[in-house]
């Protein structure tokens, strides 16, 4: 499954749902009204269970260990539809993430046509843990909501954006692990401490990011 490293390359007028997910992924992912009735289908993590999103996100009580760093406020003159289009527009995470960069490929084993595929393979290159490969899980454009994961391990990275009570776009990200024999070595401090700084490293980039954008659309008024 994780055999390709062939870019798998978006198509004239898909969406980000049909380049990143199956089609029966997309059947699957039961997506609501709002965040409270929306449901992830990721079978090799929840073994066939759905997990339902909050406003916070994933329920951190559902998994025996979780990172996150606090959430970014952004300028009160940037949207969703901006940060998106940048935590979404992953051949330009070099030009402003220093931790973190993503290659989409193509599985090892595919068909040809969009509504064949299997879900796009992440090459995730992290500062200190190198290349590691990851399956897209959901994408939800219309609020705002990503996640991919290594099912070896049963992990998933969720990242989602919401309004605060001043109006301002916030965004969070939070990486969780199921149960996997694994969890011991995620709990020592000299990894999750490093982690949470990679975490804590990724929101401040993006902060500047955001920060730059909102500061350019101001000059240019």
């Amino acid at each position: 499954f994780f055999g390709k490293n062939v870019k798998r390359e978006r198509c004239e007028g898909e969406s980000l749902s049909e380049w990143l997910l199956s089609r029966k992924t997309r059947d699957e992912n039961k997506i609501g009204s709002s965040l409270h009735d929306s449901q992830v289908f990721c079978p090799l993590v929840w073994k066939n269970s759905a997990l339902t999103l909050s406003e916070e996100g994933p329920p951190k009580k559902s998994f025996p260990v979780t990172i996150s760093a606090d959430p970014v406020v952004m300028p009160n003159n940037i949207t969703k539809e901006q940060v998106w289009n940048v935590i979404m527009d992953f051949d330009n995470y070099p030009q402003w993430n220093t931790y973190l960069s993503l290659r989409i490929l193509e599985p090892q084993k595919n068909q040809p046509g969009k509504d064949e595929r299997d879900n796009a393979i992440f090459e995730m290159n992290a500062s200190y843990f190198g290349k590691q490969k990851e399956v897209a899980y959901y994408v939800d454009e219309e609020r705002f909501i990503f996640m991919y994961g290594q099912p070896k391990v049963k992990s998933f990275r969720a990242q989602w954006l919401t309004i605060n009570e001043d109006g301002r776009v916030v965004y969070h990200s939070m990486l969780a692990f199921g149960k996997t024999k694994l969890i011991p070595l995620f709990k020592v401090p000299p990894l999750s401490t490093l982690m949470f700084r990679i975490f804590k490293g990724q929101h401040a980039c993006l902060e500047n990011e955001m920060k730059k954008i909102s500061e350019e659309m101001v000059n240019t008024e």
